[in-house]
Parts: structure tokens; C-alpha cells; sequence
């Protein structure tokens, strides 16, 4: 860790930059960062490596990532044109840091205003604010602070924003980060190939690791405030098992994992028409929704698995799905209805997003490729 902070205090300089403060951010996969000002430019290095190894104290283990992000430059403006810039730009997507008064406490990298929610609705419009509960709730549970934050307390005062050049110490590579522009904060990346295998192996990993006892995925995570996502949606559960076994495929894995999922929707959420003709359907909140893309997506699921494991029920149900999506086209008119109502299978919206038919008919060929029938391939065409 030594020689890999060394390298960065030097890149930092060879990049003309002589900045006299430093954030450091030190995080592992589970937890959100904690974040450091270090204002002595002297001992930088020794401050650096001082709350590294706090963290190893505190943790029982060294941080999987250490970023150090240099001030660059500083721009002095009154509390209220800071706001107003702020509410001006989409949300989340603040590419600058601010700082409140002179304190630690009240100094943020944009990645802790974005990924904390401090800009909210404000429920009027498109309208947004700087939220007094979110950046407390923050202040209070991740720099342990007791003062809290209050508009009222900066009405009328210089305040500044920031921009910073980053650095990412991950094991012993040390990984620049973008400076600017719309990049900014993205790893600058040398060996394209070697980042994607990476991205892949990861994202996988994930996946599987993600997969219930039920079948059913994790859904996600409001990563603003640390909630699991309290929703469930069965065509992102079946085009998350579709890119799962894409990605096993490609890493040369067993796919058996995605029995679970593939097995959760077909003994849970099909409704036949008759024998032949099976649909996907989503009852999550009453929605009471079949789409054409829910079928869709499963056949490609369940194509994808079968081109790596023999599996004459997989392939049936893929059968039966495909004569569902057969179902929802309008063969002389050559159009297609989005949505059904569950469980009267009526129709509850013709069209509904562009996607729907492009990903039906490419789960009918991807059928067609695996058991070659010729109706599938002529649905397509038509």
C-alpha cells in the first residue's frame, strides 16, 4: 500500500497539480466509503496510510479500494447561486463537490451528493432540492456527525464548489481516474478486453450470488439510503437469468445455477390459454400484467440454457411460450398487442414500448435455432 500511495502522490504532481488538500475514500463491496480531508500537504502520505491502517484496526481487514481525490480548483459563490446551479442539473448527475464552511464534515465529492440522494423531488413538477433529511441522514450515519445541516444556516454566505483529480488504489494496481467532462470519475482504461472479461466475471458473480432459496433474485438495492428495493418485476427477473447464463456461457461455466430462477417462474408464474399456449404473467402489486416482452425474454432465457444443457421440459415450455407470443399478433395487419390483463387474458394495452416487438422476434429465431421449426421463423417474417 506504501509504494502504491507514493505513485499516486507522484502521478498527482507529474499532472501539475500542487494541491493543498486531499479526500481520501476508503471502501470495501458491502459498505459505503468514508471519507477523509487531509489538509496537511507535508504528511500526506503518512495521513493516508494512518487511516488506512484505522481501518484494518477497526474492520479486521485492509479497504478493498483506496481513492484519493486531489482539489484541483475552487470557485467561491454565494450559498443561493449554489443551490440554483445544483436544482438546474439532473439529478444525480452533480459533477462537482461543495463545501459548506471550512470543515471536514461539510466537504462532499459529488459521488457522496449523488449516490446519498441529497438532491430530491420536491414533489412540485420536475422541481428539486438540496434535502435537509437526506444530508443529515448521511452526516449522521457515515461521518458520525452531531451538527446537523440547515439551509438557514447559509443563507447569505460564501460557500464553494470543487473539482477534483482522482486516483483508485485497488490491490496493487493504481487506476487514474477522469477528470472531467462527462467521463468524470470513470477508470481510465488501457486493455479494453481485459476490463470487459473483468466486467463480465463480476457482473455474473453477482448474479448467481444474488438468486434466492425461492428462486427469485434479490431485486435490488435503494443503495441511497441501504434498502433492499421492496418490489418484484418478472420480466427483469427473466432477462436477468437470461444475462446470467449468457455470461456462464462465455466464461465457460456450469449453468445449472439458473435452474432456480428458470424453475421459479415456470412452476409460479405461467397461465395457459390451453395446452399449447403458455404466458408469463406478473401479479407483483396487483399489477396483473402479461407482456409480450415477458415471454420473450424468457425464451431467451431458456434458449440460451438449452444450447448449453439438454432439457426437453425447457424446451417445451419455450414452445408453449412462443405460441403465446403467436397469440398476441394480429397476422393480417402485422401488428402485435403489448400487454394483457391477468388472469382474464383480455387485452389491457396494444402497444405499450418499442422494444417488445424486436425482443419477440428475436426470441422466436433464437427458438427456431434450437428446434428448427419453421413456424417461428415465418412469424417473423410476416
Amino acid at each position: 500500500m506504501e509504494n502504491q500511495v507514493s505513485e499516486v502522490l507522484t502521478r498527482i504532481k507529474k499532472l501539475g497539480h500542487e494541491p493543498d488538500e486531499l479526500v481520501l475514500s476508503l471502501g470495501e463491496p458491502k459498505i459505503k466509503a468514508m471519507t477523509f480531508l487531509l489538509k496537511k500537504p507535508r504528511y500526506f502520505k503518512e495521513d493516508i496510510l494512518k487511516q488506512v491502517l484505522k481501518f484494518k484496526s477497526d474492520t479486521g481487514h485492509m479497504p478493498e479500494w483506496v481513492r484519493i481525490d486531489a482539489i484541483t480548483s475552487r470557485e467561491e459563490l454565494q450559498y443561493e447561486d449554489l443551490i440554483a446551479e445544483m436544482t438546474s442539473i439532473r439529478r444525480n448527475y452533480i459533477p462537482f463537490g461543495i463545501r459548506l464552511d471550512k470543515t471536514a464534515m461539510m466537504t462532499f465529492l459529488p459521488e457522496e451528493i449523488n449516490a446519498n440522494a441529497f438532491m430530491k423531488p420536491t414533489g412540485e413538477g420536475s422541481n428539486i432540492e438540496l434535502s435537509e433529511n437526506n444530508v443529515n441522514a448521511y452526516l449522521k450515519r457515515h461521518k458520525k456527525s452531531k451538527r446537523p445541516f440547515l439551509h438557514r444556516n447559509y443563507v447569505g454566505k460564501k460557500v464553494e464548489k470543487f473539482h477534483t483529480q482522482g486516483f483508485l488504489i485497488e490491490g496493487d494496481e493504481v487506476v487514474e481516474l477522469v477528470g472531467e467532462g462527462m467521463d468524470r470519475g470513470l477508470r481510465k482504461v488501457k486493455n479494453l478486453h481485459k476490463e470487459l472479461d473483468k466486467l463480465i466475471t463480476t457482473s455474473t458473480e453477482f448474479l448467481a450470488s444474488e438468486i434466492k432459496d425461492n428462486g427469485q433474485f434479490i431485486y435490488g438495492y435503494f443503495s441511497h439510503f441501504d434498502r433492499e428495493i421492496n418490489f418484484y418485476n418478472n420480466l427483469r427477473h427473466a432477462s436477468s437469468t437470461y444475462a446470467m447464463i449468457e455470461g456462464l456461457k462465455y466464461l465457460n461455466r456450469s449453468v445449472t445455477v439458473a435452474r432456480k430462477p428458470i424453475n421459479y417462474l415456470i412452476q409460479n408464474k405461467l397461465i395457459k390459454r390451453n395446452d399449447e399456449t403458455y404466458f408469463v404473467y406478473d401479479d407483483t402489486n396487483d399489477m396483473n400484467e402479461i407482456k409480450l416482452g415477458q415471454n420473450a425474454a424468457f425464451i431467451l432465457a431458456l434458449t440460451e440454457y438449452l444450447t448449453m444443457e439438454d432439457a426437453p421440459t425447457y424446451l417445451r415450455v419455450a414452445q408453449r411460450l412462443a405460441n403465446g407470443i403467436l397469440d398476441m399478433i394480429d397476422f393480417d395487419k402485422g401488428e402485435t398487442t403489448h400487454v394483457l390483463h391477468y388472469p382474464s387474458l383480455n387485452v389491457k394495452q396494444r402497444y405499450r414500448i418499442i422494444y417488445y416487438d424486436g425482443e419477440a422476434a428475436l426470441a422466436l429465431l433464437r427458438l427456431y435455432q434450437i428446434d428448427g421449426d419453421e413456424k417461428w421463423l415465418d412469424a417473423v417474417k410476416k
